[in-house]
C-alpha cells in the first residue's frame, strides 16, 4: 500500500526528536487512513437527506479511521509495519512500533488550538505519559507517545500534525503533517493536492538589510539635490 508522504521538513524535524523510522511510517499511514476515510464521509454525508451534523460525521470520521488502520495492520498490508500492532483495548486506537505509541484525535478547534481534555481517560493518560517524559528535559530517547491531531470540513481532511502535548490544551512541540489545498469535484483522494511545502507561518524570517540612517548633513544634501533637480 502506498502511503501519503511527511512534508520533508518535518521528517529532518521528527529525526532530530529522535522519532524512529517506524514510527514515521505508522505517522504516515494515520495520515492516509484519515485521508480516505474523511474523503469518503465527506461523499456519504448529507445534512438533508440523512440528517447528519458534525458529531455523527466526526464519529464516522474516527470510526472508520480506526477500523481502517487496524485492519491494514492486522491483516499486514502495509510495508514495513509487519511489527506493528494496532491497540484498541482502550476503544481508542494507537499504532505502537518501535517502542513508540501513535494517537490520534480530532481537532475541534483547530490544530493550533489542541483539546484533550473531557472525560475521556485514555486521552488524559496519553497526556500524562508525555508530561512525564517531557519532564526529563535533554533525554534523547524517542517520544514514547505521539498525538495526531487533524482537521477535517465537508470536502474531507484539511489538515493534521504530529507532536507532543505538555498539557491537554498546549503542544510541546508538533510539526505539520498534511496539508490539503483543495479537493476537485467529487473529492476523490487522488484528486487532492498535498502540500509538502512549508505555510507562511513555517518558513523563516526574511533578513532585511539595516535601515541607513541620515544625518542632518545629509538631509540637506538630498534636499538640495532634488530641488537642483
Amino acid at each position: 500500500m502506498e502511503l501519503l508522504p511527511l512534508p520533508d521538513l518535518t521528517v529532518l524535524a521528527l529525526r532530530e526528536q529522535s522519532v524512529p523510522a517506524l514510527a514515521q511510517r505508522a505517522i504516515q499511514l494515520v495520515i492516509t487512513c484519515l485521508a480516505e476515510v474523511c474523503a469518503g464521509v465527506a461523499d456519504d454525508c448529507d445534512v438533508d437527506l440523512r440528517h447528519d451534523d458534525s458529531t455523527s460525521e466526526g464519529q464516522l470520521r474516527w470510526r472508520r479511521g480506526r477500523n481502517y488502520a487496524k485492519k491494514l495492520l492486522d491483516d499486514k498490508a502495509v510495508e514495513g509495519l509487519d511489527d506493528a500492532v494496532a491497540d484498541v483495548s482502550d476503544n481508542a486506537l494507537k499504532i505502537r512500533i518501535d517502542g513508540v505509541a501513535v494517537s490520534s484525535y480530532s481537532s475541534h478547534n483547530g490544530i493550533d488550538h489542541p483539546d484533550l481534555g473531557g472525560s475521556s481517560k485514555t486521552k488524559k493518560t496519553i497526556v500524562t505519559e508525555m508530561q512525564l517524559q517531557l519532564d526529563g528535559v535533554g533525554v534523547a530517547d524517542a517520544p514514547h507517545n505521539l498525538v495526531v491531531l487533524y482537521e477535517a470540513d465537508r470536502d474531507g481532511l484539511a489538515a493534521a500534525a504530529v507532536g507532543m502535548l505538555r498539557t491537554e490544551t498546549e503542544w510541546a512541540w508538533r510539526f505539520a503533517a498534511f496539508r490539503c489545498e483543495g479537493l476537485a469535484v467529487g473529492g476523490e483522494l487522488g484528486s487532492a493536492a498535498w502540500s509538502t511545502e512549508p505555510t507562511y507561518e513555517e518558513e523563516p524570517e526574511a533578513e532585511l538589510p539595516p535601515l541607513e540612517i541620515l544625518g542632518d548633513e545629509d538631509s540637506e544634501r538630498g534636499a538640495a539635490s532634488d530641488e537642483q533637480g
